[in-house]
């Protein structure tokens, strides 16, 4: 394991395809200790993942049902990519590569877990609904009394806001890269096969974990 960390911290693309020195069942422990740890990490920043895209914050809910809303994540990744890359590779793709490497692949989640904790973007976005509802009450059945008044925001409150939801989008972005080489290493595919049929798949999943999110939390609360 030490020896595949070091080729990982050595390789100039290994932020960003570590998938050709890990895979199978040392991907799939990593990342699911990945996925609890961000998903215990949100539980006390109050950032959650209701889809395979998705990082959302302000959300209170307990830990088991942040670890449940990140596994539902992944396993949608999984259950779509799987298939796929069985029927368009010409290789042998095994299931454990393929779960393995997509859990990996939610390691920035951990980022985007950790710059929740300062709690400012909700505070922010509470502000910004507030003074709308003011300027349309006017005009709108808007009882702007009725809610309550986050305050005032100072400037570094601002400015961290900004910088929070910067690292959400590059976090996003760099999970995006990792699902994909994780897919296009596991399922041995190149060129627009892997691209064209990744694209494809993300999106399903990204439907598949908001339907399924959607039912879970319906069901649970």
């Amino acid at each position: 394991m030490n020896k595949t960390i070091a080729n990982i911290m050595h390789d100039n693309k290994g932020w960003y395809n570590p998938f050709i020195y890990v895979a199978g069942n040392h991907a799939l422990w990593a990342g699911l200790l990945i996925i609890t740890l961000a998903s215990l990490i949100g539980y006390y920043s109050g950032v959650h993942f209701p889809g395979v895209l998705d990082g959302k914050i302000g959300w209170q809910g307990s830990f088991p049902m942040h670890l449940s809303l990140s596994v539902i994540a992944w396993l949608s990744m999984v259950i779509v990519l799987y298939p796929m890359a069985r029927i368009l590779s010409p290789s042998k793709v095994r299931l454990v590569d393929i779960a393995g490497t997509q859990a990996l692949a939610r390691t920035p989640m951990i980022l985007s877990a950790i710059v929740g904790l300062p709690n400012v973007l909700d505070k922010v976005s509470t502000s910004i609904m507030y003074r709308m509802a003011e300027y349309m009450e006017g005009f709108a059945n808007i009882e702007v009394e009725e809610w309550a008044d986050p305050g005032p925001l100072s400037s570094w409150e601002i400015s961290l806001a900004i910088f929070i939801t910067l690292v959400f989008i590059l976090a996003t972005v760099w999970m995006v890269a990792l699902m994909y080489h994780a897919y296009r290493v596991s399922s041995n595919l190149k060129g627009n096969r892997a691209g064209v049929s990744f694209t494809i798949g993300l999106l399903i999943a990204q439907a598949i974990s908001n339907i399924a999110v959607f039912q879970w939390v319906r069901w649970v609360l």
